[in-house]
């Protein structure tokens, strides 16, 4: 996905780094300006400002990122039905920010309280809520509705979606390592494959696949004869709950029970 429209997911990581930098760089100024002057004076005593300073600067950049990660999902799900990604994406979650800044905080509670209890819980809270964000972003749904969608189905397997958030970070953030210029080009992968994991598990209509060209020329093509009108497929169930689910689905999007064989 990234190498399809590098170029455009190269533009939008720049945006959002723009958009973090605009704030960061006047409070920096201001915040080691207020430590000199307090250095300088009598006293040395730090100045009372620095903290409504701090806790100000830190809430605009939290909300700068979280519409500006909606948006980034946004693409990659844009892309994913045939889009083209551009900026333009990046505020088009703006409408479901309140459920997006409730989610970030009560998944920001939640591993919070999990890394206390020896780290290792607060590790298994990103991998079974991962897909909180794309559900909010593609079906609209709540904070706490998406946050039980997607509990639902990574507590199925929860060791491997753990593993898989743990290593999608890790992976994202190596760009970091190379002056963080290779953001550039790791940081979307959080996305193309959030994206992607999302499609496989929960369905998305008219997704692609993104195979590599040998691989989408050695699929057989099986004509039918003209004789023969296709028929639409048969909806398919959850062999637990009995909801109708996508066909491309690998799990259900209602309880989290594994489709197919």
């Amino acid at each position: 996905m990234f190498v399809e429209q590098w170029k455009g997911w190269v533009l939008n990581i720049l945006v959002v780094l723009l958009a973090i930098l605009a704030p960061t760089i006047p409070f920096l100024v201001i915040f080691f300006g207020l430590i000199a002057a307090a250095g300088n004076s009598a006293s040395g005593e730090m100045p009372l400002l620095l903290w409504p300073l701090t806790f100000i600067y830190a809430l605009v950049v939290s909300v700068v990122a979280m519409v500006l990660a909606g948006g980034l999902y946004s693409s990659a799900l844009n892309q994913l039905r045939g889009g083209q990604v551009s900026p333009r994406d990046l505020l088009s979650a703006w409408d479901t920010f309140p459920q997006l800044l409730l989610a970030a905080i009560l998944i920001w509670i939640l591993a919070s309280i999990g890394t206390i209890l020896c780290i290792i819980p607060g590790l298994l809270v990103q991998g079974l809520f991962f897909f909180t964000i794309p559900l909010i972003i593609d079906r609209r749904l709540s904070a706490v509705e998406a946050m039980k969608t997607s509990y639902n189905l990574a507590s199925r397997n929860i060791v491997m979606f753990t593993l898989f958030a743990l290593v999608t970070a890790l992976l994202s953030s190596l760009g970091a390592y190379a002056c963080y210029v290779g953001l550039l080009v790791t940081y979307p992968l959080h996305y193309t494959i959030g994206a992607a994991a999302y499609r496989d598990c929960f369905g998305v209509p008219g997704a692609r696949a993104f195979l590599p060209a040998e691989q989408q020329s050695s699929i057989p093509l099986v004509p039918q004869p003209q004789s023969v009108v296709p028929q639409p497929a048969a909806p398919s169930f959850c062999p637990g709950c009995q909801a109708t689910v996508p066909q491309t689905a690998a799990y259900c999007p209602r309880c989290g029970s594994p489709l197919g064989t």
